[in-house]
């Protein structure tokens, strides 16, 4: 920004009709006569078509020399002039001097210095003072910056209590903003009004800061960490800064947006607001200003913030996560960030910041669809997927300069997110299956060929993530990773979430696509599909499970909300129809009361977690609707002789009555996809016709395990022990092609209960690798 774009910024700033242009009090004390002169000066004003400014109640030494307006009693210890000028802003006593200081009003907190450096702790603090997540900086290995190598440089910003709450962003010299000269006067005075151009002062903005290094640069690194400590601490010793890098002013805005999910109460006090909710609604709408207005043009700045703010979402706009991600693609494809491997005039630093923006918005375009149900923008069709991608030695160089975690979690934080990489390459092609482009309906355009070749490609993108989460399950080894970082915790159990959920996804599609086949192994897979759903299910809980046990829930993203809404809703079914008495209702209940907790947690941050809420509530509304007319159904129904009896669990219906079950989970993925929940004409057409909601067919008596009628009439409530299955993968730990001989001998009925038995001695029974080891302890 050169001098006139600033004195044009400062003119608007200082008119009259700007709430912070002046003391309101101070100009009511002022005689008759200057009230005159004023009135006069106005009047002159509106015949010259002047802006009339007020006087400014004092000035530092060197403006009121040079007689130019000073606004250092609205901006700090340091006016504009001074700050430009390079010199120190001296601010003369006044005549009369008060001895005393003024008592505190009563019921107004004080927060004395060292309270509020509090929040700010030293590197050493860190553990103990401002989240599980950080830890101690590598001393004598960091960068050149002083408080990654043990000193706190925001100590001398938090000592200085005299600092306004909020400073023009001029007033930092690590951001940058455009000339705004093509902004009209009127809007320049609207984004100004709403707060756009001002900034928190320290140490509030350090907290916002060292929240987005600690909770969304793991899982999101658009810009290196160890450039941008670089460019935004001072120079030591108060020089100027070397290079001319600097920080696009809608960037750091998108920053500071995703940082509000993260900061304590505390900070949100200080910010003036009431909520996490509200602090993050305000820095979204300015940032989203700053895009809506123009204030910047340049295409790699755009994507990034855009790309941040596809972490916004609400009722009255459910799919802006999805619209910022698809202008962030845009923006990208504007500057051939995809061709990163190939132009060869971009340097090496240019050539690795396309290189890992490109790969964010890759990652963000399979974390966000796979959550909210909707399709893919960037394919194998747009993309070669064999490019180069982001690799360790791409990241290395920030693991010794952060500023909120040591080198070795760095480490293992940067090895999550290229496990993640790998698993967004995966999905590639299983969310094109299961979410396609022209939405739910076109299923109902799949012909027979389609139909009949979908479950092999299904199979195919099985044994993709399955090869994938041999990899992970090989990387992530039990005794060694209860010891890691939290965070390395939570980002791998995220992992894990994502996985699984893929999976689920790819379970109901082929249920769906198996409802035409009347055949016998229709009947046999669909009992594989229903064990492997439930597999998948459980373990998304117990990782939330984990989550809340070591008090890192709190610090989920925004998208793993959506990824709560399945195992709420199926959990909250079985609830529905196990009595009190039942030895399975209490775990169900435990099991649903932390994954409520955990959503509780995202909805006091998450604007988002309100449309997932309203999903649950009426998709179990719905289960509850469907399961009494099976039942009602059934029990009229002679077909049912044998196996006519009360449905216990969500398993039950996904085998007797697979299309009521898919009505269930389609309802679910289509009002999370559209922001409002479906109605009967909206879904695919094989689920929509009511006849269909009759069970078309019970589980047949092949399948039926031999029950001997003798024990049987001697004691029919008595339960027949199981026996141990195979385990042959994490996944399947059933033998479901065994021929009828093979299982005539096996005297175990089979039902959810029994996979919840199962379930129970298999993580019951081993270590899990986000537990503690009890022996370390």
């Amino acid at each position: 920004m050169d001098l006139d774009d600033f004195n044009q910024l400062t003119d608007f700033v200082f008119d009259q009709s700007t709430p912070e242009s002046g003391d309101d009090e101070t100009q009511e004390a002022r005689p008759e006569k200057d009230d005159d002169a004023t009135a006069s000066g106005v009047h002159d004003v509106a015949q010259n078509s002047r802006i009339i400014r007020r006087r400014a109640r004092k000035a530092c030494v060197a403006c009121h020399k040079r007689k130019v307006r000073c606004d250092v009693m609205s901006r700090g210890n340091t006016c504009t002039n001074c700050r430009l000028d390079g010199i120190i802003c001296v601010i003369r006593a006044g005549k009369r001097v008060r001895l005393n200081p003024p008592e505190p009003v009563d019921n107004v907190p004080v927060y004395h210095t060292a309270e509020i450096s509090g929040t700010n702790p030293s590197l050493e603090d860190l553990p103990r003072t401002v989240s599980p997540f950080a830890s101690t900086g590598d001393k004598g290995r960091g960068p050149s910056n002083s408080f990654a190598s043990g000193i706190n440089p925001f100590t001398n910003y938090a000592s200085n209590s005299n600092l306004h709450p909020d400073m023009i962003y001029t007033y930092f010299d690590f951001l940058e903003a455009e000339t705004l000269s093509h902004i009209a006067p009127e809007d320049f005075k609207f984004l100004e009004y709403k707060g756009c151009f001002h900034l928190p002062a320290r140490p509030l903005l350090d907290d916002l800061v060292k929240e987005y290094f600690l909770h969304v640069h793991p899982v999101l690194p658009i810009i290196d960490e160890k450039a941008f400590w670089e460019m935004y601490f001072p120079p030591e010793g108060g020089g100027k800064r070397s290079g001319h890098r600097k920080i696009p002013l809608f960037v750091f805005r998108a920053m500071l947006f995703v940082s509000c999910g993260f900061i304590s109460d505390l900070t949100v006090r200080q910010l003036g607001f009431q909520s996490n909710i509200e602090a993050r609604t305000c820095f979204y709408r300015r940032a989203k200003l700053l895009h809506d207005f123009d204030t910047t043009s340049d295409s790699i700045a755009l994507s990034q913030g855009t790309l941040l703010l596809t972490y916004y979402s609400s009722e009255r706009e459910a799919m802006s996560n999805t619209s910022w991600l698809r202008l962030s693609i845009q923006f990208a494809n504007a500057a051939n960030v995809s061709m990163y491997h190939q132009d060869f005039t971009l340097s090496a630093e240019e050539k690795l910041l396309r290189k890992r923006l490109w790969w964010c918005i890759i990652l963000r375009d399979r974390i966000l669809p796979l959550g909210v149900r909707r399709c893919i923008q960037i394919t194998g069709a747009n993309f070669d997927f064999s490019q180069p991608r982001l690799c360790q030695k791409d990241l290395e160089p920030e693991f010794r300069c952060s500023c909120v975690y040591d080198t070795e979690t760095k480490r293992d934080l940067a090895q999550v997110f290229l496990v993640q990489l790998d698993l967004a390459v995966e999905l590639t092609d299983a969310l094109s299956y299961v979410y396609p482009a022209n939405g739910f309906r076109s299923f109902d355009k799949l012909d027979y060929n389609d139909v009949m070749s979908m479950p092999k490609k299904i199979e195919q993108c099985q044994d993709s993530l399955d090869a994938w989460h041999a990899r992970f399950v090989e990387w992530v080894v039990p005794g060694e990773w209860s010891k890691k970082h939290k965070s390395v915790i939570l980002y791998s159990g995220l992992t894990s979430i994502y996985f699984q959920s893929a999976k689920a996804a790819l379970y109901q599609i082929e249920s769906f696509m198996l409802q035409g086949d009347d055949t016998k192994m229709h009947d046999v897979r669909m009992k594989h599909l229903g064990s492997a759903l439930h597999m998948s299910m459980s373990s998304i809980s117990e990782t939330i499970r984990a989550f809340i046990q070591l008090d890192i829930a709190k610090y989920l993203p925004v998208s793993a909300v959506a990824y709560l809404a399945l195992p709420i809703i199926l959990n909250s079914i079985d609830l529905q129809t196990l009595s009190v008495a039942n030895s399975r209702a209490e775990g169900k209940r435990r099991q649903l009361r932390l994954l409520n907790e955990a959503m509780d947690l995202c909805q006091d941050r998450y604007t988002g977690a309100a449309v997932v809420k309203n999903v649950i509530t009426k998709s179990v509304e719905t289960a509850r609707s469907e399961k009494n007319d099976i039942e009602g159904k059934s029990s009229l129904s002679s077909s049912l002789t044998r196996t006519s009896r009360v449905l216990e669990d969500w398993l039950d219906v996904f085998i007797s009555s697979p299309v009521s079950f898919l009505r269930i989970s389609f309802g679910i993925d289509m009002s999370l996809a559209s922001g409002r929940y479906p109605t009967t004409e909206d879904l695919p057409r094989r689920l929509s016709s009511p006849g269909r909601l009759l069970p078309n067919k019970s589980i047949p008596l092949s399948l039926m395990p031999a029950i001997d009628s003798a024990a049987t009439e001697a004691n029919p409530d008595d339960e027949v022990t199981i026996l141990e299955p195979t385990r042959n993968s994490y996944l399947d730990y059933f033998d479901f092609g065994q021929s009828q001989a093979e299982t005539r001998s096996d005297t175990n009925s089979w039902s959810g209960k029994h996979v919840d038995k199962i379930l129970e001695e298999v993580l019951g029974g081993g270590e899990r690798f986000w537990e503690p080891d009890a022996g370390a302890s």
